[in-house]
């Protein structure tokens, strides 16, 4: 029970010293008590000492104009007028990011970059099938031009005709 006190009392001590230590106002009052006891002892001492304490030097200096920087403390939390959610029109990673959190911008201003390595790897992927799509309409071209020209004639079937004519139907539907 005895080191229970003894340990509350301790904690007590720690508690105010870390209160003054920490507390603006705690110190500046500290600071006021420590000057009040060092006026009284002033007092004590003849007027001789006490005018040699006091006495201060003055500077002197030219008055100016300056903004003088205001700062407030308070406990609360700050919100943005406006929030914008920012979605890509495709999926992709983002490599470099052109903005910092809170400026401002404009519509149109660069605000991320996306890797686009998949994307240029499927357009080539998608240009090489537009010609090799192109170059089966062209070939079913040719094909149903020859079979025109036999059925003209009559050295080929009209069945030959028909698949070419089918075959380039088709061809040109895939381009």
């Amino acid at each position: 029970m005895r080191g229970k006190i003894v340990f509350a009392v301790i904690a007590a001590a720690c508690v105010a010293a870390a209160w003054l230590y920490l507390s603006p106002s705690a110190m500046s009052g500290l600071q006021q008590i420590l000057s009040a006891k060092q006026t009284t002892a002033a007092a004590d001492k003849p007027a001789a000492a006490a005018n040699a304490a006091r006495s201060t030097s003055v500077v002197a200096a030219t008055a100016s104009t300056a903004d003088f920087p205001v700062r407030r403390y308070a406990i609360g939390f700050v919100s943005s007028p406006a929030v914008v959610s920012i979605n890509a029109r495709v999926s992709s990673q983002i490599v470099a990011i052109a903005v910092n959190d809170g400026q401002m911008v404009k519509a149109g201003d660069l605000l991320f970059s996306l890797d686009d390595r998949s994307l240029k790897a499927q357009l080539a992927r998608d240009q090489a099938t537009l010609a090799k799509d192109q170059a089966l309409l062209a070939s079913a071209t040719a094909d149903l031009q020859r079979a025109k020209n036999l059925v003209a004639r009559q050295a080929g079937t009209q069945q030959t005709y028909d698949q070419a004519v089918a075959a380039q139907k088709s061809a040109a539907a895939t381009v």
